[in-house]
């Protein structure tokens, strides 16, 4: 599984990489690629590190929505792919220092244990640094189900970079 989320990764850095390089002549971003460092903490559980990637596209001014993949770092080998939504208030196109957003993602994770499904939600802020390239960072509420298990509670906070292309 390890071998599937740096094959995957190496993916994601590509995609990021070409949407660097064309941005300049794109005039409309539609397609966007992040990266993320996560901080996670369950009710019971020592807090634990998470690295994700996500491939998004802006179907309209406010509405973005993609696909996601985690690697968990620590004690925990997990790895997850889900989807997730963002809303954009007063949406992304508007010449703004910080675009301030709500955010929803469910996710399905493969673990050394039991499998888990993982939804999560919450806010986050988008400062763009170019015209193409954003800084982010999230806080959000989570929720964990083993299967066959019993649910957990968490709190995350994230911080990221966003390419557009």
């Amino acid at each position: 599984m390890i071998k599937k989320t740096r094959l995957i990764a190496l993916v994601l850095a590509a995609c990021t990489a070409a949407g660097a390089a064309g941005m300049a002549q794109a005039a409309d971003k539609r397609l966007s690629a992040q990266v993320f460092g996560l901080v996670s903490k369950y009710s019971g559980s020592d807090a634990f590190g998470t690295v994700y990637g996500q491939v998004g596209y802006l179907f309209t001014d406010s509405i973005e929505a993609g696909v996601s993949l985690s690697q968990t770092l620590g004690a925990t080998d997990s790895t997850g792919i889900g989807l997730f939504g963002k809303y954009y208030f007063g949406g992304v196109a508007q010449a703004k220092s910080w675009l301030p957003y709500v955010h929803a993602a469910a996710f399905r994770v493969s673990q050394t244990g039991p499998d888990a499904t993982s939804l999560r939600g919450g806010v986050g802020v988008e400062i763009p640094v170019s015209e193409a390239a954003s800084v982010l960072a999230e806080a959000a509420a989570s929720r964990q189900k083993v299967s066959g298990g019993s649910s957990v509670n968490g709190s995350e906070l994230l911080v990221g970079l966003k390419i557009r292309f």
